[in-house]
């Protein structure tokens, strides 16, 4: 009856042992996925404070295009006004202008959109790395759970049947 009691004891301490490691690896499990999370927070905080601060630059550069614009215009019209009817030369000054000017938003705009989508796609690939990962050890978590759980009934059958 005591050997009984002994084998009984020592199975409840496994079975109290392997329980603790169940919770340890699902408080991993939990932490781990809580990371993924916060990545994903955090990934979608600085693309939103990249976007903001593009949208700024961007109005930094429009503002300093209308000023160098004006400022051209000023030159250009000072030399040329001998020469050129004024209706005339305003309409082809405000044409060149507005073509240089949109070509160089063009080219600026294709650029930021060039870094926006290079950013997306590097955190993008960073986002499914570290998924991939988590998911991996999660996997590799709960397969040694559910053998730990399979020893752990194989052994209260084994006692229980000795």
């Amino acid at each position: 009856m005591a050997d009984t009691q002994i084998k009984f004891d020592q199975m409840k301490a496994e079975k109290d042992e392997l329980v603790e490691i169940l919770d340890k690896r699902n408080k991993e499990i939990q932490k781990l996925n809580s990371d993924v999370s916060n990545y994903s927070e955090q990934l979608q905080s600085a693309t939103s404070a990249k976007i903001e601060a593009l949208v700024k630059v961007d109005e930094l550069t429009s503002k300093e295009m209308e000023l160098d614009y004006k400022y051209e215009c000023t030159l250009i019209f000072s030399a040329k006004c001998e020469y050129i009817s004024q209706t005339y030369y305003y309409l082809s000054l405000f044409m060149f202008l507005r073509e240089k000017q949109l070509g160089k938003e063009k080219d600026w705009v294709s650029k930021q959109v060039q870094l926006l989508n290079d950013e997306l796609d590097r955190k993008s690939r960073e986002i499914i790395e570290i998924q991939r990962d988590n998911n991996l050890r999660y996997l590799t978590l709960q397969t040694d759970v559910s053998d730990k759980a399979e020893q752990v009934s194989n052994l209260i059958t084994e006692r229980l049947c000795s």
